[in-house]
């Protein structure tokens, strides 16, 4: 594989529906809440056409391997804890003395 090629995938794990939009979104870089957007606003022009291209899109798309969301699930929930060198999970700076 070479290092420009890039896949597109669903990704369900970001996505509010079947996962397109966000995997839009992960494929060219972009915020998928744009493509959610322009999805929505194209309804509006070409109504039923844009489901039927959503759909279609959805059938023949795979969704996003397992193993490409490592880095990401670490993002998601390793975030609000930093880890002391004793092996301690502790809340970060920035929210220490609000617990109450």
């Amino acid at each position: 594989m070479s290092q420009g090629y890039r896949t597109f995938y669903r990704d369900k794990f970001n996505g509010k529906i079947s996962g397109v939009c966000a995997g839009l979104g992960d494929y060219f870089k972009v915020e998928p809440l744009w493509f959610r957007l322009l999805f929505v606003g194209l309804f509006f022009v070409l109504n039923f056409i844009v489901l039927i291209v959503y759909f279609v899109i959805v059938l023949v798309t795979k969704k996003k391997p397992p193993y490409l969301y490592t880095d990401s699930l670490n993002r998601t929930f390793a975030e609000p804890y930093v880890a002391e060198p004793a092996g301690d999970l502790v809340q970060p700076a920035s929210r220490k003395g609000i617990d109450r």
